[in-house]
């Protein structure tokens, strides 16, 4: 997103762009024509900041990008190729819940079981001309801290989700991590009351 700094030098290279095309045409130009730039950077700030938090969820602004709205608390199933030490027998489905909190230019994605909890270090949204959209992401995993030594230990991986419904109520996909392991993981959206 930007920041009022970026904001200030878009706007002065836009300035100055402006102001050279107009003395390029012969128009006179003064200090008074400057008077409105701290009213200008405010604004646009406001409105791009606006726009980054919220109204890129509502029409009509929904028209100019294909970004899902995904932000909510999501239950979570996931089957892994992962086997605690000693243990030779496939694992159970493991369920859990993942809260999404997002802006235009921002994801988080924190998800938590019974045994560990996980969360981004870097994400990205692609949408695809078909009007199909994934998140991809790679994250820390971060086990009990009774697990760890023993039977877990922090590591990282990367996903792959592919986003379901308009609006979104499900995305599915596949994980891998650093410890060789992979997996299959399903998001349902929770019904807000």
């Amino acid at each position: 997103m930007l920041t009022r700094l970026s904001a200030t030098t878009t706007i002065v290279l836009a300035a100055g762009i402006w102001g050279a095309s107009l003395w390029v045409f012969g128009v006179d130009l003064s200090w008074e024509h400057a008077k409105p730039f701290s009213v200008t950077v405010l604004l646009v700030t406001a409105a791009l900041t606006s726009f980054d938090r919220v109204l890129w969820r509502w029409w009509p602004c929904r028209l100019f990008h294909g970004v899902p709205d995904i932000a909510g608390d999501w239950t979570v199933e996931l089957r892994s190729s992962y086997s605690f030490p000693g243990e030779d027998r496939e694992r159970a489905t493991v369920t859990g819940n993942a809260t999404i909190t997002q802006t235009f230019s921002s994801l988080s994605i924190r998800l938590k079981t019974k045994s560990s909890t996980s969360f981004l270090l870097a994400e990205r949204i692609i949408c695809h001309g078909d009007g199909a959209c994934e998140v991809i992401g790679v994250y820390q995993g971060d086990p009990s801290i009774h697990l760890r030594g023993t039977l877990s230990e922090i590591h990282y991986g990367a996903f792959r989700y592919r986003v379901v419904g308009v609006p979104p109520t499900e995305m599915s996909g596949h994980y891998w991590t650093d410890r060789s392991t992979s997996g299959s993981i399903r998001l349902v959206r929770k019904q807000t009351s």
